[in-house]
């Protein structure tokens, strides 16, 4: 069965389910029922109609809606089919002709249904301080709202969830999604219906200082800014770190990374060596440190243990050579 046992499928969505029968050449006259929730006697057909794609290939299929589940829960469904046939008669027919054969077989898998998040649609925004905030949050299970902007112009964009944030003063505002799980779309706008936004400033990871999506803009005291972070495409989901912060400017600054033992310039008789050091970022306002890495000579980095205070090993080529120190 597709899909299969434990898969997950998300509340108030239709979801085509199809059922294979491997022996469906050795039976006539083959049906295929099931029972999900108070539905009950649902018909799997195999008549190249949707959700079926080829009649009488022993495929059958049948469009299922999950139920409604509140955010914060999940639920735990059963879907039960059965299939039956008929097997074919002898031949020759022998007289009097036996009554009919009939073989069935049950199936039961169970589909876990999950909430959308809370912030999912437009109308349900999640509010944000004046003064700003970091947030922790995910756009796992979200969607695209029917007539929801393409943000930041991105033909494939999916998954998207949503914020709004009125500043009480005029102000610089820097937005940034630094430290999220993926790459995601940014976009804010202002305006009271997701069909008829007005865009304010958009972003998609900056490459040239290799930063993920931020936007920084005039904000006018009192006015509400509509901020949906998205995906690039279906496969963008994961955490999100928000952060909104008036009177701030992105963090384009490396970390400056400190190489405290060994000593330059050391000489070693084994070739696997023990290193150490600190990161820090050189502004206050900067976001922090998320990854150190050591490198030998020109070969790939390898990350170490720790930020702020890290550790790692190397394995040294004979000769001379150079640890260079890239951190993000």
């Amino acid at each position: 069965m597709s899909p299969p046992d434990g898969s997950i499928l998300i509340t108030e969505t239709t979801n085509s389910v199809f059922v294979m029968v491997g022996n469906f050449d050795q039976f006539t006259n083959v049906t295929v029922v099931g029972a999900f929730g108070s539905r009950q006697n649902i018909p799997f057909l195999d008549d190249g109609q949707l959700p079926d794609q080829t009649p009488n290939d022993g495929t059958f299929s049948a469009d299922l809606i999950m139920p409604k589940v509140p955010v914060g829960t999940v639920s735990n469904v059963t879907l039960r089919v059965i299939v039956s046939g008929e097997v074919p008669p002898p031949d020759p027919l022998p007289e009097p002709p036996p009554p009919p054969q009939i073989v069935s077989a049950t199936n039961t898998v169970k589909y876990v249904v999950v909430p959308r998040p809370a912030n999912d649609n437009f109308t349900n925004a999640f509010k944000i301080a004046p003064e700003g905030a970091v947030i922790l949050a995910t756009n796992n299970y979200a969607s695209i709202e029917p007539g929801e902007p393409l943000h930041a112009r991105v033909p494939t964009v999916a998954a998207s969830v949503w914020w709004t944030w009125s500043p009480a003063l005029n102000t610089n505002a820097l937005i940034d999604l630094a430290g999220s799980s993926f790459d995601p779309v940014l976009a804010v706008y202002t305006g009271t219906s997701v069909t008829n936004l007005l865009p304010v400033a958009a972003s998609t990871r900056d490459t040239v200082n290799n930063l993920k999506a931020h936007v920084n803009f005039d904000a006018r005291a009192g006015v509400t800014y509509r901020i949906a972070i998205a995906g690039m495409d279906t496969n963008g989901v994961g955490d999100i770190r928000l952060r909104v912060a008036p009177g701030r400017l992105p963090d384009t600054n490396g970390p400056v990374t400190t190489i405290i033992s060994p000593a330059s310039e050391s000489l070693f008789t084994t070739n696997a060596v023990a290193f150490a050091g600190t990161a820090k970022d050189p502004r206050l306002d900067d976001t922090g440190v998320s990854q150190v890495f050591l490198q030998v000579n020109t070969d790939p980095p390898i990350a170490v243990i720790g930020t702020t205070s890290w550790a790692g090993q190397l394995l040294l080529p004979p000769g001379t050579n150079t640890v260079p120190m890239p951190s993000s």
